[in-house]
């Protein structure tokens, strides 16, 4: 049985909200690593959890990004021996199985990353499903959010991709673990309640479109880094393919979301600087 620790990335916590967090995982696991991206409220946080023994603060000078901090937490945790690290946002509240059930599947050296099941906060409620899954199945890609990355696998293929800052790091990781023969499985048994954006699903027509809300800041990366991905993974059609994700990204900003215009003009910027990252690539 490999050594598991666990990293909370963090940025402006909400400190009820991390509290939870935090005493709901660090029982759990051996060590807690939290990464700081230069919070305005560090003060708070070092005074709130510096009396768990088990728990070590990297304080950032500034935000260095989620994939950085990702990377930094890997790093510290391999320094230490650890040959799994579970990894966490700040807001995502774990079940008390987690690590129970995830200590059934990591002998396998084939297995990259294990995943929750992701229920999100902010989505309707769906029927449940007529046949009851496996304990387990192999799934395309995930969140990092309380997943369980493999060490060693995550060495092998260079980290996560610091180029990116936020949003797609973890889909493209998935992608590099694909290309290259490793497994991402879901273990069914174990469910992580969890925010992206917040999401409301407003009527287009006969359909229901599921609108993100996230700040102009989120959506120069979401923009940046859809072509990004695109050109660095580059296929017959991936690159078409993401432009019509970031068109369709722009027309629901522009339809559905408050301060339209701040938003659609971050989603510009983020294509003109995927379009020099792309040059510099080739």
């Amino acid at each position: 049985m490999g050594r598991i620790a666990a990293g909370v990335i963090l940025f402006n916590p909400d400190l009820m909200r991390l509290r939870e967090n935090i005493e709901a995982i660090h029982t759990q696991v051996d060590l807690l690593v939290l990464i700081d991206n230069h919070s305005d409220n560090l003060a708070e946080i070092v005074r709130e959890f510096s009396h768990f023994q088990n728990i070590v603060m990297i304080k950032n000078e500034q935000n260095l990004g989620i994939a950085k901090a990702l990377n930094q937490t890997l790093l510290y945790c391999q320094s230490k021996g650890y040959t799994w690290v579970l990894t966490l946002d700040q807001d995502s509240v774990c079940p008390p199985n987690l690590i129970i059930e995830y200590n059934k599947y990591i002998a396998n050296p084939d297995v990259a990353i294990l995943s929750p099941v992701i229920e999100d906060r902010n989505m309707r409620a769906t029927p449940p499903e007529e046949h009851v899954p496996s304990s387990c199945e192999p799934i395309n890609r995930c969140i990092t959010s309380a997943t369980l990355t493999n060490v060693k696998i995550w060495n092998e293929l260079g980290g996560f991709d610091e180029t990116m800052f936020i949003d797609l790091v973890d889909l493209e990781y998935c992608k590099r673990v694909q290309l290259n023969g490793y497994k991402i499985l879901r273990i069914n048994t174990v469910k992580l309640l969890h925010e992206v954006g917040h999401i409301t699903q407003p009527r287009l027509l006969f359909w229901r479109v599921q609108v993100l809300n996230h700040s102009a800041f989120r959506k120069y990366y979401i923009a940046r880094n859809t072509l990004y991905f695109a050109w660095k993974h580059r296929t017959r059609f991936s690159i078409l393919l993401a432009y019509l994700r970031v068109l369709k990204l722009l027309a629901l900003t522009m339809l559905y979301e408050q301060d339209k215009v701040t938003k659609s003009k971050a989603i510009l910027r983020g294509v003109k600087s995927a379009r020099k990252l792309s040059i510099g690539d080739t």
